[in-house]
């Protein structure tokens, strides 16, 4: 969704974990003007409790809020060890 400048995403958010896990968007690194998650906290994988959704508001295209990740080195790629 988008109004102006502004842009809101609803991720969907799934606990992979056997253990409870308290969400908190104060963890969270990107650019979002706010962030908000609907349930404070996800149960175990395999309850009903394990989903939530997560609201994030951006200024700008969403693709600008997040923070990539670091590039792979092209050598670890490889997955035997070596050198090419």
């Amino acid at each position: 969704w988008g109004r102006g400048e502004y842009s809101v995403v609803a991720l969907k958010v799934r606990n992979t974990a056997s253990g409870k896990v308290v969400t908190d968007p104060r963890a969270l690194t990107g650019r979002f003007v706010a962030a908000t998650f609907q349930h404070r906290w996800l149960g175990p994988v395999g309850q009903p409790e394990d989903t939530t959704t997560l609201y994030l508001v951006m200024q700008g295209r969403p693709e600008t809020a997040f923070i990539a990740e670091p590039a792979v080195a092209a050598s670890a790629t490889t997955g035997k060890g070596g050198k090419r």
